[in-house]
């Protein structure tokens, strides 16, 4: 459900759910504080991620990480795992005013990457996230829809560029 959600929206949407009354800014801290603990200890990339991302940066294709968490929360996920070295640029929620499905996030990517939408393939996992790659008029693939597992990402990409 918060998949692609900022936190703002998160904090506010669980507040109305169960009347809390403690401040945005004190249950954003709490939140933010369980998050870098996960994405520092426990989150891990899915299975045959970096397999996909090692096959494209052998074939020289650019990768920007469009991300709806914050730069601490996204950069110590990405250094934890050691994925920080297959990223170009990441686009986080400090990066922009608006969250995911607005496009403004695949914007500033296409931007970093002097590309237009046509050239670009957006990998998400999120509705919000999907969503906000058709409104910036990049083309989807959606992981864990039609492609299930990062291997069917992967051949997709060997089939495509070789």
């Amino acid at each position: 459900r918060y998949n692609g959600a900022t936190f703002s929206d998160i904090i506010a949407d669980l507040k109305s759910k169960y009347g809390w009354k403690e401040s945005n800014d004190k249950l954003l801290n709490k939140y933010q504080e369980l998050l870098r603990s996960d994405y520092k200890h426990v989150a891990k990339p899915f299975p045959g991620a970096v397999e996909f991302l090692t096959f494209i940066r052998q074939k020289g294709i650019q990768a920007v990480l469009v991300t709806s968490a914050e730069d601490e929360l996204a950069n110590a996920f990405l250094e934890a795992n050691d994925l920080d070295k297959y990223f170009d640029f990441v686009v986080s929620a400090n990066h922009a005013t608006r969250g995911k499905p607005d496009p403004e996030v695949f914007f500033i990517a296409l931007e970093f990457l002097s590309i237009r939408p046509a050239e670009a393939i957006a990998i998400e996992d999120s509705a919000r996230g999907i969503q906000s790659a058709k409104n910036a008029g990049i083309e989807v693939i959606a992981f864990g829809q039609e492609y299930k597992t990062w291997k069917d990402v992967l051949v997709y990409f060997s089939e495509t560029y070789g």
